[in-house]
């Protein structure tokens, strides 16, 4: 007999953001374990800095991780208000999706730039 709560648990990754630079993982972890397992955590490190950035990961099961976000959007932690939500997929952003309202307008060559920017010739 096999264990299907095991195969078939469908997993939620929720996207912690204003995470204060000294909050710890086992601050986080505290706050989130008190809505269901968790089964994953990551922090992203800033790569110049070394240090861990304002946003945090966590995958819970899906019925945990919605009890999870709206206990926990907008939850003061520190002198941080938590934004959590469910994380986008990686491949909605993998892929190149739009990020924002700029994206949609065509990219301007070099060349077009410089003639909306070279001021009017004068005549005499």
């Amino acid at each position: 007999m096999t264990n299907s709560t095991t195969s078939e648990l469908k997993l939620q990754r929720i996207q912690i953001e204003h995470v204060a630079d000294d909050t710890t993982e086992v601050v986080l972890r505290a706050l989130f374990l008190t809505h269901g397992r968790i089964e994953a955590f990551s922090r992203p490190v800033n790569s110049l800095t070394g240090r861990a950035g304002s946003m945090a990961f966590i995958e819970m099961a899906s019925a945990d991780a919605a009890q999870a976000i709206r206990a926990l959007n907008g939850h003061h932690l520190g002198d941080k208000v938590l934004a959590v939500s469910a994380a986008r997929p990686p491949a909605a952003w993998e892929a190149g999706a739009d990020r924002s309202p700029r994206s949609a307008q065509p990219r301007r060559t070099v060349t077009e730039y410089a003639t909306e920017r070279t001021p009017p010739a004068v005549s005499e």
